[in-house]
């Protein structure tokens, strides 16, 4: 499956709380970056989305809250902080990170964003075990002021064989500590290295073809 074409399954995330009763058992959302822009614009992107009947995008720009929410559509997760590659395992970075929170926990607020994304950083030499207690020590700092506005943190875990090359949260064990933070759910392969449900991923892929290739009059 092409990495244009991927999506996030928010199979561990609190989409329970932006669902209504009607909806299935697992919620369903889609990220902005793997259709915008380099394949859609943001109207028809989000305009699909609706139609293909899922409930929330993830990772929206900020500029676009607003024409996400004017489709009916919620906001499953934005990023907590910058970057992917320097994150919560340096702590040189603890106080930028804080503050970074901070203002994402307020606009989450407003916009009824259920989950802040947290990266752990790549390693540059740092090792694992080290590099999860400084990750998991921040967190304990963060998830009270989280929890105050009904916020979950959650770790990005991401493949650092294929894509993030020395990204140190690359494994399940690593994303859970001492119940401190949540981790993302992936199926794994033998080697323990997290991959994508190919067969949900295409027919989330299918979805949105199909309401895509619905005719529309006036398409941005």
């Amino acid at each position: 499956m092409s990495s244009a074409i991927r999506y996030r399954l928010f199979i561990g995330y609190r989409l329970s709380a932006i669902r209504d009763h009607s909806m299935p058992a697992i919620a369903q959302s889609v990220s902005w970056w793997c259709f915008v822009p380099e394949r859609l614009t943001p109207n028809v992107f989000v305009r699909a989305v609706a139609d293909a009947d899922y409930i929330a995008v993830d990772l929206v720009p900020p500029e676009y809250f607003s024409l996400v929410a004017d489709h009916g559509l919620k906001i499953a997760a934005i990023a907590g902080h910058g970057s992917l590659t320097v994150g919560l395992n340096k702590r040189d970075q603890h106080a930028r990170i804080k503050k970074e929170i901070e203002a994402k926990i307020v606009n989450a607020v407003r916009y009824g964003i259920p989950n802040l994304i947290c990266f752990s950083g790549n390693r540059d030499g740092l090792a694992d075990n080290e590099g999860g207690e400084i990750t998991a020590e921040e967190l304990a700092l963060l998830v009270p002021l989280a929890e105050r506005e009904g916020i979950t943190l959650i770790l990005e875990l991401l493949n650092s064989k294929v894509g993030h090359p020395d990204y140190q949260a690359d494994h399940t064990a690593r994303g859970v500590c001492a119940n401190v933070w949540r981790g993302r759910r992936h199926s794994h392969s033998r080697s323990g290295t997290p991959r994508t449900v190919e067969s949900t991923g295409s027919r989330a892929t299918a979805r949105l073809r199909q309401a895509l290739s619905r005719p529309r009059s006036g398409e941005d």
